[in-house]
């Protein structure tokens, strides 16, 4: 009976192996997740934490001095006491000296804390105020850009007679200009100063503005054509989806923003 029992099959242990591996890795992963947590919530803490003032810095800085300041004052009646009170036991004396260097230490690290605060919220000013400089310094060419936006904006008025848009070309040039309206759901393009055929794209389900207005630019010729666009409200897209085809093929582009009901009237040299 005891030979055929050593005879038997062997316990295998690859099982328990497993689950050991296994509850191992589990917590190595739990580990590094709970650690990735903390320290995104100090990352967190500290963009987070609220700007102080130099004024209110230097403020807790020196009521800091004033309680280190009069700790050495209680320190030194505490060390005068103890020559005039020879009563006191050791462990009493041992026990008053820890609890004062315990508080010399919090007061010296507060400190520290607040100098640091100080120095940053120092930094900080200063950014802001040679930005301040800076926009000073930029004054004059801000006024530069507003007085010529105002110039623009009354030769507008002046172009915009009874409800129409006079478009004044440039002086005579070997290149033929295109006149693209664009509305929401619509463009024309128009030749002008030129024997040309006028074209109208119209938005469908299966056919986007853009799409038919690349297609027909595949005919022209940046050497010898240019487009001026006259943009309704709710025709915006179609000219930002565009302007970047046209500009990297060589076109020269132009713009004037117009109103829905406004005509366009062209004026030749």
């Amino acid at each position: 009976m005891s030979r055929h029992a050593q005879d038997g099959q062997p316990i295998s242990l690859f099982s328990f192996q497993d689950i050991i591996t296994s509850v191992a890795a589990i917590m190595l992963l739990i580990t590094l997740i709970l650690m990735l947590e903390l320290i995104q919530q100090s990352e967190h803490a500290n963009t987070t934490a609220p700007v102080e003032t130099v004024l209110n810095l230097q403020q807790q800085l020196a009521a800091q001095q004033a309680k280190l300041s009069l700790f050495r004052t209680r320190m030194e009646t505490v060390t005068q006491s103890l020559t005039e009170q020879p009563a006191l036991t050791q462990s009493e004396v041992l026990q008053e000296l820890q609890s004062l260097q315990a508080e010399l230490a919090q007061l010296r690290l507060d400190a520290k804390q607040l100098t640091q605060q100080e120095q940053r919220a120092s930094t900080r000013f200063h950014v802001a105020k040679d930005q301040c400089a800076a926009l000073q310094v930029d004054a004059p060419n801000i006024q530069s850009l507003e007085e010529e936006l105002a110039t623009l904006q009354r030769e507008r008025t002046r172009l915009s007679i009874g409800g129409q848009m006079i478009f004044n070309p440039p002086p005579a040039t070997d290149r033929r200009a295109w006149i693209v309206d664009c509305s929401q759901n619509q463009a024309i393009l128009i030749p002008f100063g030129w024997t040309g055929q006028r074209e109208v794209f119209t938005k469908t389900v299966l056919h986007s503005l853009k799409n038919q207005f690349l297609y027909r630019l595949e005919s022209c010729d940046p050497q010898r054509e240019y487009f001026v666009f006259f943009v309704r409200p709710g025709g915006a897209l179609l000219y930002m989806q565009v302007l970047s085809e046209l500009q990297a093929r060589g076109y020269e582009v132009g713009l004037e923003l117009i109103d829905q009901d406004q005509e366009i009237v062209f004026q030749s040299h």
